[in-house]
C-alpha cells in the first residue's frame, strides 16, 4: 500500500510537474507571438511610411525633372531666336549686297552702251 502511495505521489508530481511546463511553454510562445505581432505592426507601419515617402520623392523628382526640361526648351527656344535673328539679318545683308550688284551690274551695262 506504502509503494502505491508513494508511485500515485510520483506520478502526480510528474503530471504537476509536466501541467507546469505546458503552462510556462504556453506563456511563452503568446509572448513570442505578441512580439511577433508587434514587429509586424512596425513593418507595416514603415512600408507604409515608405510607400508615401517614396512616392512623394517621385513626385518631387517627377516635378524637378520637368522644370529641367522646361528650361532647356526655353534655351533652346532662345538660342533658337538668335540663330534665327542672324540669319534674317545674313539673308537681309546678302539681298542687299546682291540688289547693289545688280544695280552696279545695269550701271556697268548702261555705261557700255552708252559707250
Amino acid at each position: 500500500e506504502e509503494i502505491k502511495d508513494e508511485e500515485d505521489k510520483i506520478r502526480r508530481d510528474r503530471k504537476e510537474h509536466i501541467a507546469q511546463l505546458r503552462s510556462e511553454m504556453e506563456d511563452k510562445l503568446a509572448q513570442v507571438e505578441r512580439e511577433c505581432e508587434s514587429s509586424i505592426k512596425k513593418a507595416e507601419k514603415r512600408l507604409s511610411e515608405n510607400k508615401v515617402n517614396n512616392k512623394l520623392q517621385l513626385k518631387q523628382l517627377e516635378e524637378a525633372h520637368n522644370k529641367k526640361v522646361e528650361a532647356r526648351k526655353r534655351a533652346f527656344g532662345k538660342e533658337l531666336d538668335g540663330l534665327t535673328a542672324d540669319h534674317e539679318r545674313k539673308l537681309k545683308e546678302l539681298a542687299g549686297g546682291l540688289e547693289e550688284d545688280e544695280r552696279e551690274t545695269l550701271a556697268a551695262a548702261a555705261r557700255a552702251k552708252a559707250a
